[in-house]
């Protein structure tokens, strides 16, 4: 992808309606963005407000009151910066220390050892953050507009691989998909948190760990 097409990706990513008022939410698309690889979406769950800044804010507040996006002006830069999501997939990222981003990383290297996340573009699904360290508790509306925004994005980046890389996000996804026309030749896998115990244990039939089934997903990447 050349810089001029990265460019214009992250303009029309920032058009779409819930990125004009939070655009530092847009997905994550690396320059290397279907390069050697297929083009992958890789889709975590939700940012966190850590400085409890919107715990007064309701859902629909969220959604629609003009101020809700200057309370991010309150932010101390540093910790600001993770509302960026480069900053968390990005090589030199600021959120790379946990699980979260860690664990994925070590099974793509397997397949791309140099900066395997500059071949992936990475998105948090969920669009209002959870409080803290908490996990979001989503409302419909937080599922409608978390959808909607998706379907968006995908028409833009077009994706050949979308793997959730969260059990919620991912039902949060597939119940809002029913009865709709999403991309049928995407190949859409979920895993369970990187986070998670369950990562490194098995279960479910295959008896695989979450780490050994989303292996099994990044060969045909």
């Amino acid at each position: 992808m050349t810089k001029f097409e990265r460019e214009l990706k992250e303009k029309e990513l920032k058009e779409i309606e819930v990125f004009k008022r939070f655009p530092d939410l847009i997905p994550y698309v690396p320059e290397n963005y279907g390069e050697k690889h297929k083009k992958m979406l890789l889709v975590w769950e939700s940012y966190y407000d850590s400085w409890d800044l919107l715990k007064d804010k309701s859902v629909e507040d969220w959604y629609k009151d003009a101020d809700t996006p200057k309370l991010w002006e309150l932010y101390p830069s540093k910790a600001g910066r993770h509302w960026n999501f480069k900053c968390k997939i990005n090589k030199d990222g600021c959120d790379k220390n946990g699980g979260t981003f860690l664990n994925p990383e070590r099974v793509l290297e397997k397949f791309e050892k140099e900066d395997p996340y500059n071949y992936c573009a990475g998105y948090n699904y969920f669009l209002r953050p959870a409080l803290k360290a908490t996990t979001l508790k989503n409302t419909e509306k937080d599922n409608e507009e978390a959808f909607k925004a998706f379907q968006e994005i995908v028409k833009v980046i077009k994706p050949d691989m979308i793997a959730f890389l969260s059990k919620k996000a991912y039902k949060s996804f597939t119940k809002c998909c029913k009865n709709t026309h999403f991309d049928e030749k995407i190949d859409i896998q979920s895993f369970v948190h990187p986070a998670s115990a369950w990562w490194y244990r098995k279960s479910g039939k295959s008896k695989d760990t979450g780490e050994e089934r989303f292996e099994k997903f990044i060969k045909k990447w």
